[in-house]
């Protein structure tokens, strides 16, 4: 029996490489309510590209200290595994997830949800994660 109903995954990158995990947030769902959430800078050992650190607002000196992937997925694993996993354009996450883990072999098999996919169906105009937030909200 899952103990959450599902996870919501969001990723930022340091580049364009699909290893460049700098940061991840997780929030936990039961009974259409928020009961855990993690979030964690992430020093993925790299450099970072101008684009991303104006997207994310992320750059080199904000993950100096931060732990790499691998001491991360100690305190997400248990997040993965026996509950649906959302993430908005989840193909770009489960890419981090995976190229990220040092050993993605380990990672238990779940099933994941692209939310950019329902939004098509219901949400008009723009598919960025703020407007179909505001859209249902």
């Amino acid at each position: 029996m899952p103990i959450y109903d599902f996870i919501a995954l969001d990723f930022e990158t340091a580049n364009e490489s699909f290893n460049s995990a700098c940061s991840i947030g997780i929030a936990a769902v039961l009974n259409g309510e928020i009961k855990d959430t993690f979030y964690s800078l992430i020093n993925p050992n790299c450099s970072f590209d101008p684009k991303n650190i104006e997207i994310n607002g992320i750059s080199q000196s904000d993950v100096s200290s931060a732990p790499e992937f691998y001491a991360v997925w100690k305190d997400i694993s248990k997040y993965f595994g026996q509950c649906a996993v959302l993430a908005h354009n989840a193909q770009f996450d489960m890419s981090v997830l995976k190229c990220s883990h040092p050993f993605p072999d380990s990672i238990p098999d779940f099933k994941y949800i692209d939310t950019i996919s329902l939004c098509k169906e219901f949400v008009p105009g723009k598919k960025n994660l703020a407007h179909c937030a505001e859209h249902f909200c």
